[in-house]
C-alpha cells in the first residue's frame, strides 16, 4: 500500500503550524461510518504529527453555532473533511461559511474534501464567501475539486488523500457469514435504480446508516443531555466532549468494518466502504455515487489496486464480484484491531 500518511503530512505539515493550538469544528454526530471513519484518521495524524498542540476546542455542528467558542489568536480552526462541500449537504456548507465570518483573523483549514455543486451560482456565491477570508485554505482528495478550489482560491487549494488513510491497515474484526455482500448508498446521494440496475434476489444489500441502539447511541444521547443541561460548563469540559466523541467514532468505525468484514467479497458505491476494505485487504467492486466521487478519488489516490475492480451496473458489479470470489485466499484471517 502507499504511504499515504506522508503524503498527507506532506500536505497538512505545511499549512498547521507546529504547536499551534487546534480547534476541530464539524464532529459528525450522525450514523454515517465513512465520517466516523475520517475522523478517527484525523484524530490519528493529530497524535501523531502535532502530540504537542493543545487541542482547545471540538464541537459539531449543533454546539458550535449556539455556543461559539472564544479562540486563542494563534490557535489554527480545523473543519472535519468528508464529502459535504457544497450544496448536497447545505448544513455543513453553511456551517463553513459561518466559522469565515465568525474567525476572520485565524487560520482556517478545511481538511480534504470532494466538492460538487449542482448550482453553478451558488458555487460562485460560496467561493467568494471563502475567498474574502485571508488565511482560509481548502484541501480536496481529488483533481475535479482542486480544479474547482484552484478557481476560487488560487495557491490556497491543495490536493490530499482521505483522511481515513491515515488509519492503519488492520485485520477483520470478525469472521465473513456471506460469500458477497452489497453495501449500497441509500441517500440522495445513490444513483437511480435505473442507472444502477435491480439486485439479483439473493444478493445480501444494506446501508450502514441504520444504528441500532447499542451503547454507542446511549453515549451519544448522554452527549446531547450535557450539552442542554450545562451549556454554560461544557467550554470548560473539552476533554470529557472529546472523549464522547471518538468513542462514538470508534463504535462507529467498528461497526463499519464488522459490517464489510461479514462478507467475502464486497460491492459498494460508498468511498469509505472502499476504503475500509482496502485498508481491511477485502477483495470488493465499486460502483460510485451520483457524481463519480469514488473513480475521481482512485484516479488521483491509487487506491485498491489489485484488490477493487470498477463496475458501471450492479448485474456487471456481480458478475466481477464472483471472480473475485473464486480468486480470494482461502484463508481470512480474524482478529479485533485498533485503527490508530
Amino acid at each position: 500500500m502507499l504511504n499515504y500518511p506522508a503524503r498527507i503530512h506532506h500536505t497538512l505539515g505545511a499549512l498547521i503550524p507546529a504547536g499551534s493550538p487546534l480547534a476541530r469544528f464539524d464532529f459528525p454526530n450522525y450514523t454515517n461510518v465513512g465520517d466516523s471513519a475520517i475522523w478517527l484518521g484525523e484524530s490519528a495524524y493529530f497524535d501523531t504529527y502535532h502530540r504537542a498542540s493543545r487541542l482547545c476546542w471540538v464541537s459539531d455542528i449543533d454546539y458550535a453555532r449556539r455556543y461559539p467558542p472564544s479562540l486563542p489568536a494563534d490557535c489554527v480552526v480545523l473543519i472535519a473533511g468528508g464529502g459535504n462541500f457544497g450544496d448536497l449537504w447545505p448544513a455543513h456548507q453553511a456551517h463553513r461559511e459561518w466559522l469565515v465570518g465568525q474567525y476572520p483573523q485565524h487560520r482556517i483549514i478545511q481538511l480534504p474534501q470532494s466538492i460538487y455543486f449542482a448550482d453553478a451560482v451558488g458555487q460562485e456565491r460560496s467561493g467568494k464567501i471563502l475567498a474574502a477570508h485571508r488565511d482560509f485554505h481548502l484541501v480536496v482528495r481529488d483533481q475535479p475539486s482542486l480544479a474547482i478550489a484552484q478557481r476560487l482560491l488560487g495557491e490556497r487549494a491543495y490536493l490530499c488523500p482521505d483522511m481515513a488513510l491515515h488509519l492503519k491497515p488492520y485485520l477483520r474484526p470478525v469472521v465473513p457469514q456471506h460469500d458477497m455482500l452489497a453495501l449500497l448508498r441509500t441517500d440522495k446521494e445513490a444513483l437511480s435504480k435505473a442507472a444502477l440496475g435491480a439486485p439479483p434476489a439473493n444478493l445480501h444489500c444494506v446501508d450502514w446508516l441504520a444504528e441500532p441502539r447499542t451503547w454507542a447511541a446511549r453515549i451519544d444521547a448522554q452527549l446531547a443531555r450535557s450539552q442542554g443541561q450545562y451549556p454554560r460548563h461544557m467550554p470548560s469540559l473539552q476533554g470529557l466532549r472529546r472523549r464522547l466523541f471518538n468513542t462514538l467514532a470508534y463504535q462507529r468505525w467498528h461497526r463499519g468494518s464488522a459490517l464489510l468484514a461479514s462478507a467475502k467479497v464486497v460491492i459498494t458505491d460508498r468511498l469509505h466502504a472502499h476504503i475500509l476494505c482496502t485498508l481491511m485487504n477485502i477483495p470488493h467492486v465499486v460502483l460510485d455515487n451520483s457524481y463519480q466521487k469514488i473513480a475521481n478519488f482512485r484516479q488521483a489516490c491509487g487506491t485498491g489496486t489489485g484488490l477493487c475492480e470498477q463496475a458501471e451496473s450492479l448485474a456487471v458489479a456481480v458478475e466481477k464480484a464472483e471472480m473475485l470470489l473464486h480468486a480470494a485466499p482461502s484463508q481470512i484471517h480474524h482478529e479485533p484491531s485498533n485503527p490508530r
